[in-house]
């Protein structure tokens, strides 16, 4: 097995190295469906496993058919995507970077 310089395994079969730390798969989650591993850990409840279908790939805005259209949170911290245009006040945020105007 590869190890990072300096690293060693512990007894709770975990290794860490210089500037990183890997967890061994004790509890069988790795290679499980999504919304299985979701359920089991409680993990990244709000994620999506789909294609976003962009309207555009270079700029990243969504089409109005996409999956990632008002499935997000809201974040009262982040009051504006990665272009400077404004998240809504109410309603949903899109997932990603870019919020649409949709």
């Amino acid at each position: 097995m590869p190890t990072a310089p300096g690293g060693h395994r512990t007894p709770d079969r975990s290794f860490v190295g210089h500037l990183s730390s890997i967890e061994w798969d004790d509890k069988n989650i790795y290679g499980m469906p999504f919304a299985t591993w979701q359920k089991t850990t409680g993990l990244d409840l709000y994620s999506v496993v789909a294609n976003p279908l962009y309207a555009n790939t270079s700029t990243l805005t969504l089409s109005a058919n996409s999956p990632a259209l008002n499935a997000g949170i809201i974040l009262p911290s982040v009051t504006h995507d990665f272009n400077g245009a404004p998240r809504p006040t109410s309603g949903s945020y899109d997932l990603g970077a870019c919020q649409s105007s949709q």
